[in-house]
């Protein structure tokens, strides 16, 4: 959804704004997806035409099953710069099909993202919000593994696995109350 101070994206764009020269050399096109609730969407258009970021940063309604994918899909990277987020979904599905991702500290997958080289990561502010990007547009070459990363990463989401994680972590509990209670 928009939401300017939660998903940082007030960050991204004063961000942008500060290698903007550099995001229109590279092409760089960004675009913003989610829906307005809270009416929050002309406002960022109108920052985002004042700060001379039209070619750069576009927006599109909420996207959801195939259009979503199809979206992903066609993208190079995923920008998720939260200030905080609960387990980002979204994160996960594009780190599923191969999107390395800029991810914040407020993401809650920044550690992540960084162990296993799976795209950049920035704290919660815009100096390193625009560093990330400033990486990410100069490690082109780096994209193809940081995208086998990204997969590879997604895995540990898989709900397999999390079904198997969360029984043996009530098994152990079962367990552990068995033998304090002596069933």
């Amino acid at each position: 959804r928009i939401e300017p101070y939660q998903k940082g994206l007030d960050m991204l764009i004063e961000a942008c704004s500060q290698i903007k020269s550099e995001l229109i050399e590279s092409n760089c096109i960004i675009t913003i997806c989610g829906p307005d609730k809270e009416n929050k969407l002309a406002g960022l258009k109108q920052l985002v035409k004042n700060q001379g970021l039209d070619s750069v940063i576009n927006f599109h309604d909420g996207v959801f099953g195939k259009e979503k994918e199809k979206m992903l899909l066609d993208s190079d990277v995923f920008l998720i710069p939260s200030r905080f987020e609960g387990h980002p979904m979204a994160l996960i599905e594009a780190l599923s099909l191969g999107l390395p991702c800029v991810a914040s500290e407020g993401s809650n997958m920044k550690v992540e993202i960084d162990e296993e080289n799976a795209g950049w990561t920035a704290d919660n502010n815009v100096e390193s919000i625009c560093d990330a990007l400033h990486s990410m547009i100069n490690e082109i070459d780096t994209f193809f593994i940081k995208s086998q990363n990204a997969i590879s990463l997604s895995g540990k989401y898989g709900w397999i696995k999390i079904a198997k994680k969360s029984n043996f972590v009530y098994a152990n509990l079962v367990k552990k109350y068995r033998k304090n209670n002596k069933w």
